[in-house]
């Protein structure tokens, strides 16, 4: 985990920094109040989301602009198989999943979609993938490994806030964000008869215990696209 902290750090870093340095090259130098971008649309990908550390995902996301000011963009991706941390642990979640989002992007200047931005989000994720649980006995042995099939659901709205800029028709973004995310986690075990109220602890993935709860949701990632 700290690793993949690390690594995420480094990225944003980097883009920042290539951020303020490209920017006097492209189409951000010191915009005028009159200045406009003269792309409509962007496709962009998220190259780390498929190397991210619980819900790795392909990831397409489609901008339009809708004013001066305003853009507004879908977000649909397709959760990978496994992540980092279970080819790294030995693990096979074989998990399947989709996610969806809507963003409505406000730019501080005319000059959309480049310069600073504030986002509202709102994300819906579903995602099945195989784990386990510990279930205490009355017995000796005192305790089992128990397989089970994890059903979870989650919706997050981010407030988010963020930094694009254009090399020609290419187009780089980098933000950080902070939310609420509400999850909904069910358990499927394979052994029907689990009693399920003896489940005191959800093996290695403590962030998906069974039943419905509200986390803290830090979306901090960069973008890669194409406008035109």
């Amino acid at each position: 985990m700290k690793r993949h902290s690390i690594f995420y750090l480094l990225t944003v870093a980097f883009f920042f920094t290539c951020s303020t340095l490209l920017s006097r090259n492209y189409l951000t130098h010191h915009p005028s109040k009159n200045d406009s971008i003269p792309y409509l649309n962007i496709f962009k990908i998220t190259p780390a989301k498929m190397q991210g550390a619980y819900s790795p995902s392909v990831e397409l996301t489609y901008e339009r602009k809708t004013s001066n000011h305003f853009f507004i963009i879908f977000m649909t991706s397709y959760l990978l198989p496994n992540s980092i941390m279970d080819q790294f642990n030995g693990v096979d979640k074989n998990a399947k999943g989709v996610r969806f989002a809507l963003e409505e992007k406000f730019y501080f200047k005319k000059t959309a979609p480049a310069g600073w931005y504030l986002g509202l989000e709102l994300d819906y994720l579903k995602r099945d993938y195989d784990g386990t649980v510990t279930i205490l006995l009355d017995k000796d042995p005192y305790f089992q490994i128990e397989r089970v099939r994890i059903k979870r659901q989650s919706y997050s709205l981010n407030l988010k806030s963020g930094y694009q800029f254009f090399a020609g028709h290419f187009a780089f973004e980098v933000y950080a964000g902070l939310g609420l995310r509400y999850r909904d986690v069910k358990h499927v075990y394979s052994d029907p008869h689990v009693d399920a109220s003896h489940v005191r602890k959800h093996g290695q993935d403590r962030y998906n215990n069974k039943g419905s709860y509200f986390t803290l949701s830090l979306p901090v990632n960069f973008r890669i696209g194409w406008a035109f």
